[in-house]
């Protein structure tokens, strides 16, 4: 292996026999080819190691070292101390990269000087099999434009996810500001990312799915995360202490309460009975006071605010918010029952006179009917006279008399146009 390279990818893997292959190949994979994979066996158990040492054998580029289980921060941390790429990647042993993702990572990041190049995520439910493109992961950025930690402040910690595996990262940045993953059970990556893009100054975008990212494994930690409920709060907090230490604080005050406000009410609903109790007398404790800054901040969703308010009352005054709410329910329910009383008796009204209608209007068309019948029966007398013998010998009779009086109207009608 080379002493330097253009991108080092640290993978932390632990009992990963089932998805480790398809990682590695999707790395090995790449149409790029100058990079280093340092894989970091945080103490598997199970047939992982064997299959790190085979690619090893196979791959120059392949670099596996063994530790005793710290959890995956640790692991991260161990790769970065060997890594000798001018770029960083960082990706989970259950997840994969397209296959030329860094060729176009790399690319952007050299054409644009770009401290961190972000890229899109797509979810992978391992219950179900399907893909999933998530918009969500990155907002706000456009591909081509380069934008400064100053540029995006207002949306910090909302235009992407704290997660490192969709980011290319300058390494020599990590090298000047010393940052280092957090040894979390979960959340361990947010405080490192998170503080690499408030200190870059030069931040791009490839609008391309790269990374597919596995969910719903319920041997996941993702999925027992009640199990460590405060490492979203040490990891958040941690952000807010560095930003204090660096003078950052004031600038970045508001979208972190907005971030700590949404990420603090997503974990707590992914927490159940002890954990969930536990996390939210955290948040009324020591996260409401933060949160009293959205009160200042013209960003805050109405939502919010409301929140903040429920958050403040005492335990009576959240009884009687109760008692409110629930005798306003009740009389909503009592109108909606009579509306809707009212609703089907105007229906069966309408039912009854579209009935009456219907039968106005086949008594007309029975009349309509009766007529033309009798037309058609006079119509028949009629002809069967005229052409009957009776009605001829009478015209025949009445001929003289009526030639007499057509005459004497002819005269009359001469002598007064004379006249």
């Amino acid at each position: 292996m080379s002493e330097s390279c253009t991108v080092s990818v640290v993978i932390p893997a632990y009992n990963a026999e089932d998805y480790i292959e398809q990682c590695l190949d999707s790395v090995c994979g790449q149409t790029y080819s100058d990079f280093e994979v340092i894989v970091v066996d945080d103490g598997s158990t199970d047939a992982t190691p064997d299959i790190l040492r085979r690619y090893e054998h196979a791959d120059s580029r392949v670099r596996v070292v063994v530790q005793d289980n710290q959890g995956a921060g640790a692991a991260r941390n161990r790769g970065l101390e060997l890594a000798r790429g001018a770029y960083l990647l960082f990706l989970d042993a259950d997840d994969y990269f397209a296959p030329d993702m860094f060729e176009a990572m790399v690319a952007d990041a050299h054409a644009h000087d770009s401290d961190v190049v972000l890229c899109r995520t797509s979810f992978l439910d391992v219950a179900t099999g399907e893909v999933t493109p998530q918009e969500y992961t990155v907002r706000f950025l456009e591909p081509g434009i380069v934008y400064s930690s100053d540029d995006l402040s207002a949306s910090m910690f909302e235009y992407c996810v704290g997660w490192s595996w969709d980011k290319l990262i300058r390494h020599d940045l990590v090298k000047e500001t010393k940052l280092r993953f957090q040894t979390l059970q979960n959340t361990d990556d947010a405080y490192f990312v998170y503080m690499v893009l408030v200190y870059s100054k030069r931040i791009s975008f490839v609008d391309r799915l790269f990374v597919t990212h596995r969910k719903n494994d319920p041997r996941s930690l993702e999925n027992n995360r009640h199990l460590s409920w405060e490492c979203p709060f040490i990891a958040t907090e941690s952000i807010e202490e560095r930003l204090r230490e660096d003078g950052l604080f004031e600038q970045y005050q508001y979208p972190l309460a907005r971030w700590m406000f949404t990420f603090g009410l997503w974990h707590y609903e992914t927490l159940s009975g002890d954990a969930k109790t536990a996390a939210f007398e955290r948040i009324r404790a020591t996260w409401l006071p933060r949160f009293t800054l959205l009160c200042n901040d013209e960003r805050a969703q109405p939502f919010m605010l409301d929140f903040v308010e429920a958050l403040r009352k005492d335990h009576a005054e959240l009884y009687q918010l109760f008692i409110q709410q629930y005798w306003e329910r009740e009389e909503s329910r009592s109108t909606v029952a009579s509306l809707s009383a009212q609703i089907e008796d105007l229906a069966q009204s309408l039912a009854r006179t579209e009935q009456s209608l219907g039968e106005t209007r086949d008594a007309l068309a029975a009349m309509g009917q009766a007529r033309d019948q009798l037309e058609r029966r006079l119509e028949q007398t009629v002809q069967e006279y005229e052409s009957s013998l009776s009605y001829r010998l009478g015209r025949k009779m009445t001929a003289l008399p009526r030639a007499l009086r057509d005459a004497s109207s002819g005269k009359q009608e001469g002598s007064s146009s004379q006249l």
